[in-house]
């Protein structure tokens, strides 16, 4: 099923909003983050007051004002996501829960390795599974050290390990996929050799198998569940990157290539009944010193264009691509990779709203655009 994605010319976006970006929808309002404060997003257009102002050093909120520091800082928020009545996000290596209506901040954790959780999932009305946020656990992990997926239900105010994989098996997590049509819940792991993999959770966590591991293939970050399978798009720096689908004939699983990608993809999202993704420039990264790393500009094999790609459709109609934007002069690493980011959430709207990060374009700033596909 190897299709083609057809190139559209450019959409660019129809409003710019400097030095904010989309963070997750709540109760149908886009929640944004400006610095260290977070507002909601009214008609295009920032609401008067925040809902909050994070906590952050005067340092950082100094060095912050400069786009380079802030990229190289790392500051913002990383991941937002809507439960109940509160907003979770997930800043300076911090997991906050926020109340949208009182404004009141309550520290969840306080990440020791790494900046916290890639994404944090919200598993609802899926059978065998309690209801509640979950999310594993991500940094770099080199000598594949114990790994454990945690869960916040909703009658609990308690983030508890439900899952470890042992030492030896993944070197993180990057997603976790719920999955209501086939009652499971798919975990992506990375990064390197048996690490890259795709896995299947049942019974509330009780049964975790790997469907199919060891390869680049199925190294991913972003996917949709579809009836009898997953869509997803690999995220790979050293090899070929392609949308895929794996799906189960005659009782074993397959990963099916739809159609090949400019590079890398982490990030993803729906627009009504179309899937979205943005594919990332980053190096090959695996260079024995960390200086050499840190100011590479090489990008890896798998990147074809040093360029950030949004691309939607789905395996019916078939995908197109419909903005490019090029990576920035700065080294991958240190300045971050070239990506565009959506955020978490039901839109169920055609308006598209995305983030762009060390591309020549609108660098820092939301992005709005319209799109009819």
């Amino acid at each position: 099923m190897d299709t083609h994605i057809m190139e559209l010319k450019n959409i660019y976006p129809t409003k710019i909003i400097r030095n904010c970006k989309p963070i997750c929808f709540h109760e149908n309002k886009l929640v944004v983050n400006k610095y260290d404060s977070l507002f909601f997003l009214e008609n295009d257009k920032l609401s008067n007051k925040p809902i909050c102002n994070l906590p952050n050093t005067w340092s950082k909120k100094i060095l912050n004002l400069n786009s380079l520091a802030y990229r190289v800082l790392r500051s913002g928020v990383n991941f937002g996501i809507s439960f109940d009545e509160f907003i979770y996000v997930i800043h300076t290596k911090k997991l906050y829960q926020i109340n949208p209506k009182s404004g009141i901040i309550k520290l969840e954790i306080n990440f020791k390795n790494g900046n916290g959780p890639l994404s944090i999932a919200k598993i609802i009305s899926i059978d065998g599974f309690y209801d509640g946020l979950y999310f594993g656990d991500y940094f770099s992990n080199l000598n594949k050290d114990v790994i454990n997926i945690y869960r916040r239900t909703t009658s609990s105010n308690m983030w508890e390990v439900i899952y470890t994989f042992k030492k030896g098996e993944i070197n993180h997590i990057h997603s976790l996929i719920p999955d209501e049509k086939n009652k499971c819940v798919w975990i992506l792991a990375g990064d390197f050799d048996n690490s890259a993999g795709i896995w299947k959770a049942t019974d509330n966590f009780n049964n975790v198998e790997p469907i199919l591991c060891g390869n680049q293939q199925y190294r991913a970050c972003v996917a949709f569940p579809l009836n009898g399978g997953l869509l997803y798009a690999t995220d790979s720096q050293l090899e070929t990157n392609y949308i895929r689908f794996l799906k189960k004939t005659e009782d074993v699983w397959k990963s099916e290539i739809i159609s090949e990608i400019n590079g890398s993809c982490i990030y993803g999202c729906m627009l009504k009944d179309n899937f979205v993704f943005s594919t990332t420039t980053e190096p090959y990264g695996l260079k024995d010193s960390f200086i050499q790393n840190l100011f590479d500009r090489k990008r890896g094999k798998g990147i074809i264009k040093n360029e950030s790609h949004i691309i939607i459709g789905n395996i019916e109609n078939g995908f197109n691509i419909i903005f490019k934007n090029k990576k920035d002069i700065f080294p991958y690493n240190l300045f971050r990779f070239g990506t565009i980011i959506f955020p978490n959430g039901k839109n169920e709207t055609n308006t598209l709203y995305s983030y762009s990060i060390a591309n020549k374009i609108n660098d820092l700033d939301l992005e709005i655009r319209c799109v009819d596909i």
